[in-house]
């Protein structure tokens, strides 16, 4: 694991290195509660790797390094006995018993030694406790005991700092100096100052030092003006623990207290979860959502992500469809769990019921958006002209009426609208002018903390999803796609081949017994059903180039036509004679062609399967034959084997 080097460290990163190795061992020692199998082999192979170091003459024994001010000054017989019958005077005495005993046993233990032996001894056990410290500060923090009553370590309360939960002390007036007067007073006379100095030590202790001196002669006015700012955020912050504490204790929190709470929630979950992964080592991904009183009730999510991968990203990033497969789902769900009425009744601005409301993206109908919204239209509606359901008018005029004058330019845009919250949107009278304005207001920001912990907007859920890729097709239906394309195109030409020399064999006929006439003005009556040629080329481009008259029945029978084709004309001609839309001629023979060659590719696809299944139902049966024909064998050579072991059994 990871170790936090100081300055003020005794052991150097070998030294370290090495006794983190004997980490694993340890624990399992401090879980079962048996150190003394631990700490024996242990200082062994410590000291006998790094000895302790030899006398030095400056070097004091135990009992020489013990200071005497631990015993107070002699009092007075009087004074003594009044003391002495004190609570603090008898533990005075029980202590000095205690410390008399324990240089009693070190006085005995050291009988016989020399001095540099008390020394060296003295030295071992200093080492001996610092590895024990070492030890028990850099292994896993146990799980406290749990007395009967107590509780154990909960959540900071909402609205602190889960790491920097305690409580802090009040800024000082040099503090506040610095906040206002650093861009305008202090940063040229740092700069200047980190110059002559050479400072390499934090900025910030040199920025404290000059603010110092400067704040010392700065006259009455500034001074005041900081202890007012001192006073101000001060009072700032009573004010905002004053108004969760409210918020706490509330039954019905109004907006005003929603958007408070929302606006400290990230720094909190922030710490947190950067808390619950440090001690765990989990990644964790944490969404939240929910109807945004600053942005008009509207619903709004954000998303927090701790923990990377190998590439250095995090599950919002390395997650290709993140939005469309989990915050579209998500917002939808949250849709249906604040209605409209709760949604516009969380907003700052909140109105009555009867009063205008502006449509906002997540204003429209309660649960998930599954078609595509109605767009807004940017301009001014009379609420006074919006009827009931029943009374409605129809949104058009009836198709007598005259057509409307031109729309005018467009005006610029004008402020968003006020719109009444109706049933439908084909419940709005024709008071609108024909004008086809579009409103292009943006979509409001999301609170989105995505990644790497950052704020970002998030893009409106409601829009359209990409279409997925086609899937590809498998390499014997593309074969068979291929080949069935093939005999299609080779249908279409022949198809194509025969109809030009009908329309060939037509023209010269129409030419030797037909007349060209110009068709006249009156009304022509058609027959429902008539036969037209099936040519290559439009019909409509030869009639008005005047190759072609108009069909009549029966012309068919005279004109040797190669492929017929009926097609329906309804009443919708012209004076004139000609047909309002264009008639598209198909050839029947081609269709014919490709009926006959489609029907012989699946008789063929149905024989080359059937074929297949066959073979293999064949290879399954000789398999299964040669399978049984080995097991045959086997049985057989194994009760061989086992009547000869039984008889040699039986001869011996």
């Amino acid at each position: 694991m990871p170790v936090k080097l100081d300055k003020r460290r005794w052991a150097t990163e070998v030294q370290i290195v090495w006794l983190m190795a004997y980490m694993a061992a340890y624990m399992v020692a401090q879980k079962n509660r048996r150190y003394h199998t631990f700490w024996p082999p242990f200082f062994l192979a410590w000291f006998a790797k790094w000895p302790v170091r030899d006398p030095l003459p400056g070097d004091l024994s135990e009992t020489e390094s013990e200071a005497d001010s631990e015993s107070d000054a002699p009092l007075d017989s009087a004074e003594e006995e009044a003391f002495n019958n004190t609570s603090l005077g008898k533990r005075k005495q029980k202590e000095a018993k205690i410390v008399a005993s324990k240089r009693a046993k070190k006085d005995i233990a050291a009988q016989g030694l020399t001095r540099d032996e008390k020394i060296r001894g003295r030295l071992i056990r200093k080492t001996q406790q610092q590895l024990k410290s070492f030890m028990r500060l850099h292994s896993a923090v146990a799980r406290p005991r749990k007395k009967d009553g107590a509780v154990l370590p909960a959540v900071p309360a909402f609205g602190r700092l889960a790491v920097h939960g305690k409580a802090q002390r009040a800024a000082q007036e040099t503090e506040g100096y610095i906040h206002l007067y650093y861009d305008s007073r202090l940063i040229t006379h740092v700069e200047r100052r980190t110059i002559e100095t050479n400072h390499r030590g934090p900025q910030i202790n040199l920025i404290r030092q000059v603010a110092r001196e400067m704040y010392e002669k700065e006259d009455e006015e500034t001074r005041a003006a900081v202890i007012a700012h001192l006073a101000a955020e001060a009072a700032k912050k009573t004010a905002e623990q004053k108004a969760l504490a409210e918020a706490e204790s509330a039954e019905h929190p109004t907006p005003e207290q929603y958007q408070q709470a929302i606006d400290i929630m990230p720094p909190y979950i922030e710490d947190v979860l950067k808390e619950v992964t440090r001690r765990t080592g989990f990644c964790a991904t944490l969404i939240m959502g929910g109807p945004v009183p600053t942005h008009n009730g509207e619903i709004s999510t954000v998303s927090y992500h701790l923990g990377k991968n190998e590439m250095g990203s995090t599950f919002g990033t390395a997650h290709a469809n993140y939005k469309s497969d989990i915050i579209c789902p998500f917002t939808d769900f949250l849709r249906s769990a604040y209605p409209s009425n709760l949604r516009s009744s969380r907003a700052l601005n909140a109105r009555p019921s009867g009063s205008g409301q502006l449509l906002g993206v997540d204003n429209g109908p309660d649960g998930p958006r599954t078609g595509p919204t109605p767009p807004n239209i940017l301009a001014t509606v009379n609420l006074e002209t919006l009827e009931t359901p029943e009374t409605a008018h129809p949104a058009f005029p009836p198709p007598s009426s005259p057509p409307p004058p031109p729309p005018p330019p467009p005006p610029p845009p004008p402020p968003p609208l006020l719109l009444q919250r109706i049933p439908t949107y084909q419940h709005l009278t024709p008071t609108l002018p024909p004008s086809r304005l579009r409103c292009q207001r943006r979509a409001p920001p999301r609170l989105n903390r995505i990644a790497q912990n950052s704020s970002a907007p998030a893009e409106d859920c409601a829009a359209k999803k990409a279409a997925p890729p086609r899937p590809k097709p498998r390499p014997l239906f593309k074969k068979q796609l291929q080949e069935r394309a093939e005999a299609e195109a080779l249908a279409v030409a022949e198809a194509e081949a025969l109809a030009a020399a009908a329309a060939a064999e037509t023209l010269a006929a129409a030419a030797a017994t037909t007349n060209v006439q110009t068709p006249a003005a009156e009304p022509l009556t058609v027959t429902p059903a008539i036969d037209i040629p099936a040519v290559s080329l439009s019909w409509m481009t030869r009639y008005q180039s005047g190759l072609e008259t108009f069909p009549t029945p029966g012309a068919s029978a005279n004109r040797g036509l190669h492929a017929p084709g009926a097609v329906t004309l309804t009443d919708g001609t012209t004076t004139a004679g000609r047909p309002r839309r264009t008639v598209i001629l198909m050839s029947a023979a081609a269709e014919l062609e490709r009926e006959k060659l489609e029907t012989a590719t699946r008789k063929a696809e149905a024989a080359a399967a059937k074929k297949a299944r066959a073979e293999a139902a064949a290879t399954r049966k000789a398999k299964a034959e040669v399978a049984a024909t080995k097991k045959a064998e086997t049985a057989k050579k194994g009760g061989a084997e086992k009547a000869t072991k039984k008889s040699a059994v039986k001869k011996t």
